[in-house]
């Protein structure tokens, strides 16, 4: 019985340690999870998830107003290549008449106002882009930002999870202990009871 009480007991000190370090563990966790929250985690997912969109949107526009960019200044180009070939154009190569000043005078008007307009509205989409490329930045700056303590969200998860589990596995080294509690407390009963029944074979034999 001394064997078997002693086996409980050294299971029994075991458990209880075991148990206390959980204990510790477990106050160290709280301590790391008092500032998580499942409705922040979720706001700040949701936050990834509309950022995400106002960037693709302004990416596709961005992408959008260069190729008009491009088309305007295409346009410009063809613009200032006619002037250039009508100034220096004296016969026509049509009709083979000689070509007027007045005719290339009007012709130089017409694509004046044409490179005027083109321009303003060159300069206005330049501007519109430099806007674009500034609030994409913005937003992936925001985004880096937002995964950052989405990252940090997570490990609190994991943290979270690992409570839990810790704090289950407690309760099930508890109720270990409960028990083996209780089998030393029936052999310390077993142990009384063996010595006054050798205590009254000793009453017995005097």
């Amino acid at each position: 019985l001394e064997h078997k009480k002693q086996a409980f007991a050294t299971q029994f000190n075991r458990i209880k340690n075991t148990i206390n370090n959980l204990k510790n563990e477990i106050t160290t966790l709280k301590n790391e999870l008092k500032d998580f929250s499942e409705d922040n985690f979720k706001k700040i997912l949701a936050k990834i998830k509309d950022s995400e969109e106002d960037l693709k949107n302004l990416e596709i526009k961005t992408r959008d107003l260069q190729k008009r960019i491009g088309e305007l200044e295409f346009k410009i180009k063809t613009s200032d290549n006619l002037k250039k070939e009508i100034n220096n154009l004296y016969i026509c190569p049509i009709c083979k008449q000689k070509v007027s000043d007045e005719h290339k005078h009007n012709i130089s008007h017409t694509e004046d106002l044409k490179l005027k307009e083109s321009s303003e509205l060159l300069n206005k989409l330049k501007d519109e882009e430099l806007e674009y490329e500034k609030n994409i930045n913005e937003i992936k700056q925001k985004l880096e930002d937002l995964r950052k303590h989405n990252s940090k969200f997570e490990a609190f998860k994991v943290r979270k999870d690992n409570l839990e589990n810790k704090n289950s596995y407690l309760t099930e080294i508890n109720t270990e202990l409960e028990k083996i509690q209780n089998e030393i407390n029936e052999l310390e009963n077993k142990k009384v009871e063996v010595n006054n029944s050798l205590n009254k074979l000793k009453d017995t034999s005097s």
